[in-house]
Order: structure tokens, then sequence, then C-alpha cells
């Protein structure tokens, strides 16, 4: 047996005897693959296996290695935070000016959240008029989060202030396990997700997951994103530390003992290139991706 990673970075295994000549879609926390039926090594129910593509069902992870070292930490772009502050635009005829407001933010929430910009040292405060609640923003200058490329930077920080606006993280205790973020789109706004989706793209390629979907409610549509990535979770949590202090991310323990797992799994098969996947496993990032 011959173990490939190409060409998703996923953990498989090259075997042309159970190619059925047809193309199989998987979607693995957002991450959409498209590929010949191969066996793929995967985690389920903290067993590994080796599971034909066409075969892999919901639950099942697969590994993902990419060459590179963890990210530690990065710097918030404060530039793309006052972005995700500029995405309802209004114009106030009065002063001749554009105004930029939160969609059904409940003005209950003006004070805490304000309380938490000053914390952030963001250069945003909210207040409430009678055109709604708005965001009062300094001279700072906005990112163009449209425009292409994108740093992982400028995606991340983007999508953080996204959470802060319009999300939480979710949290036991001290431990972050996700972060979710429900954006409303409607009219003219509803180009958004194309934005956001465009962001989440750009972070796949870095090796940084998010998944997304729209929900319909009483007529409104939320755009809703996710996270549960050690690494996003670890980043965000960093920047977030002066409001909540997250001392552990769930992901963490629970990758290192799959690792651990797939480690002790190879050494029990038959590879040609098992020296060449060992290899692989020491210089690149790990992950679990779940169906």
């Amino acid at each position: 047996m011959f173990a490939t990673f190409e060409p998703h970075h996923l953990l498989s295994i090259t075997d042309p005897s159970i190619d059925t000549n047809k193309t199989y879609h998987q979607t693995f926390q957002g991450y959409q693959i498209s590929a010949p039926n191969t066996r793929f090594f995967v985690l389920h129910k903290k067993i590994i296996k080796l599971i034909e593509l066409k075969h892999i069902g919901d639950t099942m992870g697969v590994f993902y290695l990419l060459k590179r070292n963890e990210i530690a930490s990065i710097p918030l772009n404060i530039e793309s935070c006052i972005a995700a502050s500029q995405l309802f635009k209004g114009w106030d005829e009065m002063k001749g000016e554009p105004y930029f407001f939160l969609p059904y933010f409940s003005p209950k929430a003006i004070a805490p959240t304000n309380a938490q910009l000053t914390a952030l040292s963001l250069p945003t405060q909210l207040q409430q008029d009678e055109k709604g609640v708005i965001i009062a923003t300094s001279s700072v200058k906005s990112k163009d989060i449209e425009a292409l490329p994108l740093t992982k930077e400028d995606s991340l920080s983007f999508l953080f202030w996204l959470t802060v606006w319009y999300g939480k993280f979710e949290a036991k205790a001290q431990q972050l396990n996700s972060i979710k973020i429900h954006l409303p789109l409607f009219g003219q706004y509803l180009h958004l997700q194309e934005v956001v989706e465009k962001c989440i793209t750009a972070l796949q390629q870095e090796g940084l997951f998010f998944e997304s979907s729209s929900n319909v409610h009483q007529g409104k549509i939320s755009f809703q994103i996710t996270s549960n990535d050690r690494e996003v979770l670890q980043i965000f949590a960093d920047w977030y530390k002066r409001i909540e202090n997250f001392t552990q991310i769930t992901k963490k323990d629970v990758v290192a003992q799959a690792k651990q797992a797939l480690v002790a799994f190879i050494a029990s098969q038959q590879l040609e290139n098992v020296d060449q996947v060992q290899e692989r496993l020491t210089q690149s990032i790990v992950k679990v991706l779940v169906k």
C-alpha cells in the first residue's frame, strides 16, 4: 500500500482496485473535496480505520496534514475589524453623511458591548438614536474586505469582529469549545454572504476551517458561521482575553490523542512509504476534519 496526501492534504491510500470511474463529493467541516473512490484514514469513535471515500459517513473524521508550523498567535488587524463594523450602511439626509448600524441589535446590549469595545481598545462605540443602534467609529481606515487576495490576518480579524457583533463564544467554564456567528441578511445586504465565504475560502487555503449555512426564520435570513478549529479558537481566545480568559481549547487534547492513535495505526500497516508518512506527520499541522 502506498499512502498519499494529495490533492487535498488528506491522508489516504492509493488503491486502483476500488476505483469506480466516478467522482465523489464530501464536505468535512466546510472543506469540500471531490475525488475518485479512495481509502482514507478515518477516525470514528476514537478508532482509526481505512474507509472508502464513498462510505465515509456522519461523525467520521479524516486527517488533514498541511506542511507548516502551528500558528501560535497573530496580530489583530484593526482595519479589518472596522470593516466588520461597517457592513450595514445608511445615509443621514439631515447631516448629508453615511452612518453604520447594527440590524436587530438590542438596545439593552449597548452598555455591556461598549464596555467590551473599550477593553479591547477598539476605536468604536455604539449609540442609539431614531435610526436604531448605530456605530460611532473614529477616523481609522477601514479594510476593503471584498478585495483579493486577503491575508489570514485580514480574514481572521474580520470574522473575530463579526463574532463580537453578531455571535458568541461557546464555552464551558474556561474551556472554549467553538465560536458561532449569526449574520442577518436582507435586501441589498444579501451579497454579504459571498464576502464572508471569500474569507472562509482564503482561510481554508491556510489550513484554518469554518463552516457556513443559511437559515430562514419568520422571513429573516440568518447566515451562520461556526468554527471549532483549535488554531482559530486559540487566536480568538488570545484576542478576547481582556474580556474573558479561556485557558483551554477543546480540540487540542482530542487531536493530540488522535495523532498518537494514527501513528500507532500507521506502524501496524504495510505501507511502502511509511518513512515519508512519518516525516510528513512531524512536519505538518495535523487536524481531524469531521463530516
